[in-house]
């Protein structure tokens, strides 16, 4: 990629096609303008080869189309939209905390062009807490405890990198400035002192007050914005109400296929590899209309939606998580949001503060679970590539078989041989196979399982305080009498938040092994909005072969050795809460 001005996007061209409007997709589209400037991002490390350059071109020149099945954006059902998320770098893994605290410096530019501008981030500081084993059990208190304490010695030697200080004066003023920034709370009157609620919610823990939260719903209309007004060459389009059906694929003697992996060696050079029999070619998608679209390169970034599109059994699976909002009085509202994100990573419960929008009449409080969520499981048809796999081995073992309609599973069948959760596959109409997974299911409130773990948070931190156990002030008592309303406050609205997890919490961001040409942005696990100022440079990294190391490690596709049971029940980063193996059906069919 030369320093020069790129070409004009050229329209004839066939274009990247990214499916999917979330965090992943805007973030990636992004990254691809940037990369087409004089100015944009260029490659630091001379140990790392440049990519092809084919790909280079085609990723600085090609015309870009976001396509995202909602009708209107942002899409007020995905996972990137609400009214707040947490940001933060407080991950016991170095490096999901390196890249978080990247993206904490484009998150604290709070100019009207910076992501944090106009009230889109606010550093409330953070609260995180893990339970003793009274108060869950074993496994859940030593995982969410294992999970504080990494985190708390990350942020903490993060802080001691910022100076480089030789003198001692410099040093013990930078020691004083960590110890303000990052406190640990070593018990629940430590914690009570931090947040004012009635109670700890939780046992030890620590607070950085350099975490806070985002306007997830304003970043997301911020991104599309930021694409428009960036887009001076007219490469992207934005459309709405486009569904992926199927893919589209070719044999890859008449396509051209770029090179979206290269092998790369200790030394940083391309090593040639004699391929294996050659893989079809991805050229583009169906939509549910019925419409065509050719595409060079498909990005697929549809969230939960994704494991229905391509097969990703034991290594992605859609979760429903809980969330309830409480509406609040002006004066509830002002208290509320002067306080700290607070989250316990035994029980995956939080308590975010109220959103504050300028001239917004609905003030709620968000109370929530980052759990093992629900899993709705469902028979849809088998995705095409899974169809071409099979029917390549039937002709490698002398069976023959024709090719056929390469169909992708189209909507998803409720109830259509849905079984207890073992996976066989069924034949659906039509004579096609049929799998299990779970899918998202965004039109009804939340099961009354989660309802209760909202309601039993609101009474921790809002029920009536007991001075003999709350030595606090005047001050701090008179604020929690206040609210202790809100303990048993109805709740104004609940929804479910879909998850596409992975068995470890972390990212799929890779190549599809089975196909050129189709590359997967997806996985988020319920921890990637913090990243969105900077995901689309490491997704845009992974197309071209040039993702660091230990970031391609985490994020590659699993061998089917390594894979989890297709309905694989725990995402084991540490950081999740709440009973295991829950089916939406069975739980929402329970009485309140």
């Amino acid at each position: 990629m030369s320093d020069a001005t790129p070409p004009p996007p050229n329209q004839d061209q066939q274009p990247i096609l990214i499916a999917g409007a979330g965090i992943f997709g805007l973030s990636t589209a992004l990254s691809l303008l940037h990369r087409s400037k004089p100015d944009g991002p260029r490659y630091p490390s001379p140990s790392i080869t440049r990519p092809d350059a084919s790909l280079s071109h085609l990723l600085s020149t090609a015309p870009i189309q976001i396509l995202d099945a909602s009708a209107t954006l942002p899409n007020p059902v995905g996972s990137s939209v609400d009214s707040s998320r947490i940001i933060r770098a407080d991950y016991p893994s170095p490096l999901y905390s390196r890249l978080a605290r990247q993206a904490q410096e484009r998150w604290r530019d709070r100019t009207p062009e910076g992501w944090g501008g106009e009230g889109r981030y606010m550093e409330s500081g953070l609260v995180v807490v893990a339970d003793h084993e009274r108060h869950v059990g074993d496994g859940e208190a030593e995982s969410g405890r294992r999970y504080v304490q990494g985190a708390l010695e990350n942020v903490r030697a993060a802080l001691g990198q910022g100076g480089g200080a030789e003198q001692q004066e410099e040093e013990e003023e930078e020691e004083e400035a960590r110890e303000s920034l990052v406190q640990e709370l070593p018990d629940g009157a430590s914690i009570r002192s931090i947040t004012g609620y009635a109670s700890a919610m939780g046992d030890s823990g620590y607070v950085n007050w350099g975490s806070g939260w985002a306007d997830a719903e304003a970043c997301v209309a911020f991104a599309l914005e930021k694409i428009r007004r960036e887009d001076s060459e007219g490469r992207v389009t934005i459309e709405c109400g486009k569904r992926v059906e199927r893919f589209l694929f070719s044999d890859p003697e008449s396509e051209p296929e770029l090179d979206l992996d290269p092998s790369i060696n200790a030394s940083g050079a391309q090593t040639p590899e004699p391929r294996p029999r050659p893989k079809p070619v991805c050229t583009g998608i169906q939509l549910s209309s019925g419409e065509i679209r050719k595409a060079s390169l498909v990005i697929l970034a549809t969230g939960s939606w994704t494991p229905t599109l391509v097969d990703l059994r034991g290594r992605a699976i859609a979760t429903g998580q809980v969330l309830a909002y409480m509406p609040l009085s002006e004066g509830e509202h002002a208290a509320l949001s002067r306080k700290p994100v607070h989250i316990n990573m035994s029980r995956g419960m939080f308590v975010m503060p109220p959103r504050a929008r300028d001239g917004e009449s609905r003030r709620e409080l968000k109370i929530a679970r980052h759990g093992f969520g629900y899993r709705n499981p469902r028979m849809v048809r088998e995705p095409a590539l899974l169809q071409r796999r099979k029917m390549g081995q039937r002709r490698a073992e002398g069976r023959g078989g024709e090719e056929g309609a390469m169909r992708g599973p189209e909507n998803a069948e409720p109830g259509a041989g849905v079984g207890d959760g073992d996976g066989d596959e069924e034949k659906g109409r039509g004579g096609h196979e049929m799998l299990e997974i779970s899918v998202p299911d965004t039109t009804i409130p939340i099961p009354p399982e989660g309802e209760e773990a909202c309601r039993k948070m609101a009474r921790e931190a809002f029920g009536y305080p007991d001075p003999a156990s709350n030595p606090d002030s005047d001050v701090k008592m008179k604020e929690l009498h206040e609210l202790a309303a809100l303990a048993n406050r109805p709740f104004s609205r609940t929804r479910l938040c879909w998850y596409c997890d992975t068995p470890s919490g972390n990212f799929l961001i890779t190549a599809h092994p089975h196909s050129r040409n189709l590359f997967l942005a997806t996985g988020g696990s319920g921890h990637a909005f913090k990243f969105f100022p900077v995901i689309g440079d490491k997704i845009v990294d992974a197309i071209e072969g040039t993702l660091e190391p230990g970031l391609r490690e985490l994020w590659r596709w699993r061998a089917d050795a390594e894979a989890a049971d297709d309905m694989f029940d725990t995402t084991g980063d540490g950081s999740r809460g709440g009973p295991r193996g829950m089916r939406l059906d069975v739980e929402v069919g329970r009485r309140r």
